[in-house]
């Protein structure tokens, strides 16, 4: 399903990535990852949430999550401008 939103939103699907244990940067790039495709991963956990019965409470949490942490990074922007 990811696969599709992808490509229907941005003409492109991606695998996302796991981060290993023991490298940093692994973890640099899997959040480049999600940053790139947030649109799309917002969607398909939002359809998740709406259609899918026993995943539902997962995925609405997930999607709570992703918007609170991009909320809180518009604020920071904000402020970083405000101060800037």
């Amino acid at each position: 399903m990811l696969h599709d939103i992808q490509s229907a939103l941005s003409g492109v699907a991606h695998e996302l990535v796991q981060p290993g244990k023991t490298r940093w940067l692994s973890y640099e790039g899997s959040v480049a990852v999600v940053c790139k495709h947030f649109a799309a991963i917002c969607v398909a956990l939002e359809h998740i949430h709406n259609v899918v019965g026993d995943y539902s409470s997962v995925a609405g949490g997930l999607l709570l999550i992703l918007c609170l942490m991009l909320y809180i990074l518009i604020l920071c922007s904000k402020h970083q401008q405000q101060i800037g």
